[in-house]
């Protein structure tokens, strides 16, 4: 354990729901702390940044002895460190593993910090860490191909930055493709968009692009067996995983389908509408609505006259307009950000947590 780092007393004991969620009343610069459900302070504020709960641990960071740079650590619900802070950077738990970065290199450890696999120097992780790792699904990972040279054109010279190409590793650390993709993005139900010598397409787990090469400017992962791509017309529409045109791209602006159903808004139309798989329309939205996010628990976040609510499934408003920002729904709770505060509402749309000069 780092010198001068210790294991605080915790305030209180989790509630009956277990769910404990991270706070802070300044984005910038913390401190984060835990409440639960019923905002009551469970884990002070001490650490800054913190990560939601996966499998009993929290990635939590905070600055080093020195205050020179930011480590990382896991603790428990009791605010307790398991693995202490000394970590460049970290996934979170899922199965039992997380992937983190040393002084040297990405290593796979499990929930005690033994470590199970490491990685060469040379390889970088390129995966989204913010979320547990899915054990089914590989990693992203860069390399460095090579270096090209700029010149710089303030002082005379040159500078240099890297050319990195990307490649795929198994969750277990092992190699399944070469680094030869100039681009890639995250996995959704074993797919990854990627882009090779301007071309894109859906690649699986083993590198072999299912979807063919496709004429699109950009796309969404997979969900519920589409995706939303964009032709070069710059309309959305939505294909299956072998590539097949499923919904024709006929949209201005479309946003992934989750429980059956994607907000989407129509070329030369100002309102959103809720289409189905099929891509009929079974919902026509609010025409006051100007940003809507996917569905999560049956709810999905819209920004309606400079205000945020979310609506159910039949376009429904939940709850009142609030003066702030909402992500999408989890285990009943959402985050909501109120100015440089971090907070969580209740699928009723009240807020679980205030700091005390807030309330």
């Amino acid at each position: 354990m780092n010198e001068g780092i210790r294991n605080p007393p915790s305030r209180q004991t989790v509630d009956d729901s277990g769910v404990l969620l991270p706070v802070t009343s300044n984005l910038v610069d913390g401190p984060y702390g835990y409440v639960n459900t019923k905002g009551r302070m469970v884990i002070e504020p001490r650490y800054n940044l913190a990560r939601d709960f996966s499998e009993g641990l929290a990635a939590v960071r905070c600055w080093d002895h020195d205050r020179v740079c930011c480590i990382w650590g896991f603790i428990d619900p009791e605010g307790k460190w398991v693995i202490p802070p000394r970590l460049k950077w970290v996934s979170s738990f899922a199965s039992g593993q997380a992937w983190v970065k040393t002084d040297t290199c990405w290593v796979l450890i499990d929930r005690k910090g033994q470590v199970i696999q490491s990685l060469p120097e040379k390889i970088q992780i390129f995966s989204e860490l913010s979320d547990p790792l899915c054990p089914e699904v590989p990693i992203i990972y860069s390399q460095t191909a090579a270096w090209i040279g700029h010149p710089h054109l303030s002082q005379g010279g040159w500078f240099w930055q890297p050319i990195n190409k990307y490649g795929l590793l198994s969750p277990a650390g092992d190699l399944l493709t070469d680094p030869y993709l100039d681009s890639a993005g995250s996995f959704g139900q074993g797919l990854a968009l990627v882009r090779l010598r301007g071309r894109m397409g859906y690649v699986d787990s083993e590198g072999r692009v299912v979807t063919g090469w496709l004429r699109i400017l950009r796309g969404f992962a997979f969900s519920e067996g589409l995706a939303a791509v964009q032709a070069w017309d710059r309309c959305w529409g939505f294909i299956d995983t072998a590539g097949e045109t499923v919904i024709p791209p006929r949209f201005e602006e479309a946003v992934p389908f989750q429980e059956s159903l994607a907000p989407v808004k129509r070329v030369g139309q100002d309102n959103w509408e809720l289409i189905d798989p099929a891509g009929r329309t079974v919902v026509q939205l609010n025409p006051e609505i100007e940003w809507i996010d996917s569905f999560s628990e049956g709810l999905a976040s819209v920004k309606i006259n400079g205000s945020y609510c979310c609506i159910d499934t039949k376009g429904d408003l939940v709850f009142p307009p609030l003066d702030f920002s909402i992500s999408d729904f989890h285990q009943g709770y959402a985050e909501a950000f109120v100015g440089l505060v971090q907070t969580y509402i209740d699928r009723q749309g009240r807020i679980i947590w205030l700091p005390d000069e807030d309330k």
